[in-house]
């Protein structure tokens, strides 16, 4: 019951991937097959009157054309494949191996490489079909075969630059920020429609005459996507109602509580399963609505370019800054403003979501514990918590406040030199100007 819009924004899977080469390969094959028997349906002159006899090989020139292109599509494909280990291996060790998702789920990846296997196979089964005699011509079957090599040799180039711009860090991380700001749009008109339809078919509050069951998980895993709109519909179509107890993102085992509902004692029975299709469970996390894993990949970059190994802070301050663009764009979403208590008790369909300071709790907190002697790292996650208290409405400042001194607290200070001090203590007090607190004092 997971919406198709759903699943097309989701990361690639497996089987994705398969359906997506086994289309080119069908193609390819269908397409060996008919131009060798269109070949073979003319005549020599016949093939000669409709393309210079340069263009016309015979049977024997035809079968060498086709044996030296497949070895030349071979070897590209096995330096392609070659390639993408490489890439993986250098986004797992230097980035993040949560990363790799976007490696394996870029369709530009895929094409490129369903171009090598469809060239291949295409060259493969034409070889294999020219059963004609040498004097046979042909036209058709090696005037696509060579085409087909040209698009794999610019196939080719193309897959060598893209891939020297994926492994470029700045590029990464602003495909990741991208990425986590498409989460937070597609989370915020998902919520905000279910708001609008849960208001508009609101019911008394529960009852105690009211018999209260919960829809428990039948597998483990991590909640990846929900469905807001399908769970709506059927609330207001069983007239219960319903509260989430997990979290998008949250690790479930077998027998965690899903979902609680409340219902007449004499109302006929709901059926659980429809409503726990409604939630995908999933081994592995995705982008899609999750937006704590999204901000994750980001974090995961600092905390592998601060440690001494990479010594790479230039870095570790580019995702910090790319972080707080991210919380920024949460922040200004209307639903991740906070409701009152009343508000939700009057909807049929109560949800469970994460505020701000969780956001930015999970965005900083691992930063700040791995460069609590890093003046730089830790002066820029202040910077950060500046702009974002700078861009965000007011109801946020308490948080982005406390968590400031947290940061304060966590930091060791007796790394600090006179001038660094200078530094570190004036985007505290910025901070405490922008949500009006009070100043520190060193």
């Amino acid at each position: 019951m997971i919406p198709n819009e759903t699943n097309q924004s989701a990361a690639a899977t497996d089987s994705q991937i398969l359906v997506f080469t086994c289309c080119f390969q069908h193609r390819t094959v269908l397409l060996a097959v008919v131009t060798i028997n269109i070949d073979f349906l003319f005549s020599e002159g016949q093939l000669k009157n409709m393309a210079p006899s340069i263009l016309v090989p015979d049977g024997e020139l035809t079968a060498k054309i086709l044996s030296a292109l497949t070895t030349a599509t071979l070897t590209m494909t096995t330096i392609t494949f070659s390639t993408i280990m490489v890439v993986l291996t250098t986004f797992s060790s230097q980035f993040s191996p949560r990363t790799l998702q976007n490696f394996i789920a870029d369709r530009k990846t895929q094409s490129i490489l369903a171009i090598f296997i469809s060239g291949f196979i295409y060259q493969l089964v034409s070889f294999l079909l020219l059963k004609s005699p040498d004097e046979q011509s042909l036209f058709f079957t090696p005037l696509f075969a060579v085409l087909i090599a040209i698009l794999g040799a610019g196939a080719f180039i193309y897959f060598i630059n893209h891939v020297a711009k994926l492994v470029q860090v700045n590029h990464l991380v602003h495909r990741l920020t991208l990425e986590a700001r498409k989460t937070i749009n597609y989370l915020d008109e998902t919520i905000e429609h279910f708001k609008k339809n849960s208001k508009e078919n609101m019911t008394a509050n529960p009852e105690k005459d009211k018999a209260k069951r919960t829809i428990l998980a039948k597998q483990p895993g991590y909640i990846d996507l929900i469905d807001f709109g399908a769970l709506t519909k059927l609330i207001n179509h069983d007239q219960i109602q319903a509260e989430m107890k997990v979290y998008l993102g949250d690790y479930v085992v077998e027998g965690t509580h899903l979902l609680t509902y409340y219902q007449d004692t004499d109302q006929q029975s709901i059926v659980a399963e429809r409503y726990r299709n409604c939630t995908k469970v999933s081994w592995e996390r995705s982008g899609t609505q999750d937006v704590e894993f999204a901000i994750q990949k980001l974090t995961d970059i600092v905390v592998r370019a601060i440690p001494p190994s990479t010594n790479d802070p230039n870095t570790a301050i580019n995702c910090s800054n790319r972080n707080g663009e991210v919380l920024i764009h949460v922040g200004n979403k209307p639903s991740h403003h906070p409701q009152e208590k009343d508000q939700q008790s009057k909807m049929s369909f109560i949800i469970k979501q994460h505020n701000f300071s969780h956001y930015l709790y999970k965005a900083f907190f691992q930063i700040c514990h791995s460069s609590k002697e890093d003046v730089s790292v830790v002066v820029a996650v202040l910077n950060v918590c500046s702009l974002i208290a700078s861009s965000t409405p007011e109801n946020f400042h308490s948080s982005i406040w406390d968590f400031t001194n947290y940061v304060h607290a966590v930091f060791n200070k007796e790394v600090l030199q006179p001038q660094d001090e200078q530094f570190y203590y004036e985007q505290l007090n910025q901070i405490a100007r922008i949500t009006r607190n009070e100043e520190i004092v060193n």
